[in-house]
C-alpha cells in the first residue's frame, strides 16, 4: 500500500461521516445516492434518499413508477433530469438486465444518466473494482497535491486525473474513492481549506510550497443569463390553471402557472399576453402582483412575478398539459423550487 493511500485510508476510517447509505454496499443504493449527490450538498441529500428508498425499496418498485411519482418525490432537489434518467435506466434494469446492474464499465454506462463518474462509483463501491471516480472533490485534492496547472473545467484533462487517482488506489477501491471525495468535501475545501487537519498534509505541494490557492486551476466561469419572468395566475372559483413542464423546455414534467419572459413588469407584457391568448385562448385585461422572488438555476437567473391575471376566456381550452387544480390537489403535483417560492401568493 501506497503511503498516500495509507494516510487517506487510515484518516476515512475514523473520520468518515455515518451516511445512511454507507451502511450497504448495495449497487441500487449507491446508484440512488451518486446520482442524488451531484451538484447537491450531502446535508439536503440524505433527507431525500432516504424517503426515495423508503418509497422505491428496489429497482423493481422503481421501474413501475410513474414519472409524476419519481418527480414528486424529487420535488425541492433540482436537477430534474436527474429523476427522470432514474426511472428511465430502472426500467432497463427491470427488462433486460432481470434487476441485477451488470458489473461492466461498457454495459452501465449505456443506461440514461449513468456517466463515467457514476459507473466508477458504483462498480468501485459495490463491487470492489479498480476504477476511479473522478469529481470535483477529487481533482481539486490530486490539483493540490501534485500542484498540478491542469485547467480542471477543460473535459480533456478529467483523464490525467484518472490516471493520477488509479497510480495511487492501491486497495480498498471504494473506500479509496469515498474518502478522496470526503476529504474534499469536509477538508480540502475550495475555501479555507484545513490543512492542519489533512493526512496527506506532508506530501501535498501546494501546502508545501504555500500555493494551497493556486489550485484547482479553473479558467472558465460559468456566465449567468438574467431575465424577468412573470407568471399568470388563473381562477376559476378555488381552482387554478396549472401547466406541465414542456419535455423538451427548461423543467420538463414539472407543473406550474404559464409564464413568458418580459421585458418589463408593468410596460412590457406583451408576450405573456400573447402567450395567454394563442395557447390559452384567453384575452388578458388586467393584472395585479401577487408575489415574487428570484431562483438561480445552473446558468441563468430569474427574477419572478406572479400576477393575478384578469380577462376572459375566448374557446374552451382542450391541451391535456393543461388543468384546474385547486391548493389541496396542488399539494400532490410535481412543482419547482421556483414555483414553489411563488405559492405564498395565492
Amino acid at each position: 500500500m501506497t503511503g498516500f493511500a495509507r494516510d487517506l485510508l487510515e484518516w476515512y476510517d475514523v473520520h468518515h461521516r455515518p451516511l445512511p447509505f454507507r451502511e450497504s454496499q448495495n449497487p441500487y443504493k449507491v446508484w440512488i445516492s451518486e446520482v442524488m449527490a451531484q451538484q447537491t450538498q450531502m446535508d439536503t441529500v440524505i433527507g431525500y434518499y432516504e424517503r426515495f428508498i423508503r418509497r422505491f425499496p428496489r429497482i423493481s418498485s422503481l421501474a413501475q413508477a410513474s414519472e409524476e411519482e419519481v418527480l414528486k418525490l424529487w420535488e425541492g432537489l433540482g436537477y430534474y433530469s436527474r429523476g427522470r434518467n432514474l426511472l428511465k435506466a430502472a426500467k432497463r434494469l427491470h427488462e433486460d438486465y432481470g434487476d441485477r446492474f451488470p458489473e461492466s464499465y461498457e454495459e452501465l454506462i449505456k443506461l440514461p444518466g449513468i456517466g463515467d463518474y457514476t459507473a466508477g462509483a458504483i462498480l468501485s463501491i459495490a463491487f470492489d473494482q479498480k476504477i476511479c471516480a473522478v469529481d470535483g472533490n477529487v481533482q481539486r485534492v490530486i490539483s493540490r497535491y501534485e500542484a498540478l496547472p491542469l485547467d480542471i473545467s477543460d473535459g480533456r484533462t478529467k483523464k490525467l486525473f484518472k490516471e493520477r487517482v488509479l497510480e495511487k488506489m492501491t486497495h480498498r477501491p471504494g473506500d479509496f474513492n469515498q474518502a478522496l471525495m470526503e476529504l474534499g468535501a469536509l477538508v480540502c475545501t475550495p475555501k479555507n481549506p484545513s490543512c492542519d487537519k489533512c493526512p496527506l498534509q506532508a506530501g501535498c505541494r501546494a501546502s508545501l510550497e504555500n500555493r494551497v490557492a493556486e489550485f484547482p486551476v479553473k479558467t472558465r466561469g460559468v456566465k449567468i443569463k438574467k431575465e424577468k419572468i412573470a407568471f399568470a395566475c388563473l381562477k376559476e372559483g378555488e381552482k387554478f390553471l396549472m401547466v406541465k413542464g414542456d419535455p423538451k423546455g427548461l423543467l420538463p414534467g414539472l407543473w406550474g402557472f404559464p409564464y413568458a419572459v418580459v421585458t418589463d413588469f408593468e410596460e412590457g407584457l406583451e408576450a405573456l399576453e400573447r402567450y395567454l391568448l394563442e395557447d390559452f385562448g384567453f384575452s388578458m385585461e388586467g393584472t395585479e402582483r401577487l408575489s415574487e422572488a428570484t431562483h438561480v438555476f445552473t446558468h441563468r437567473k430569474w427574477e419572478m412575478k406572479l400576477l393575478k391575471v384578469d380577462g376572459e376566456f375566448t374557446r374552451v381550452m382542450e391541451n391535456p398539459r393543461q388543468a384546474w387544480v385547486d391548493t389541496k390537489t396542488l399539494e400532490t403535483l410535481p412543482v419547482s423550487r421556483a414555483i414553489q417560492k411563488l405559492l405564498g401568493g395565492i
